[in-house]
């Protein structure tokens, strides 16, 4: 997550960004169904759970195993998390 990319709107409101989860599977095209995914030597499971950051315009903008993780790194860039089922 870079910090431009969650500048204040026009009237100086800080931009909500929407945490929801994901499986592995799902995030990368590369996932061959029942096979491990690496990635810049991290080793995830198909069916492992990770947690997308979506900006207001539906853009995901951040990845990370750990939900906790993904509001704190949203909120350390200025942006107020919600979750999303």
């Amino acid at each position: 997550m870079a910090p431009e990319q969650f500048e204040q709107n026009e009237t100086g409101v800080t931009q909500t960004v929407y945490v929801r989860p994901i499986a592995a599977a799902d995030v990368f095209e590369q996932a061959v169904p029942g096979n491990r995914i690496e990635i810049d030597g991290v080793t995830l499971e198909p069916d492992q759970q990770l947690y997308a950051i979506h900006d207001e315009d539906g853009r995901r903008v951040g990845l990370f195993a750990d939900r906790d993780m993904a509001f704190a790194a949203a909120r350390m860039h200025g942006v107020t998390p919600v979750s999303v089922h």
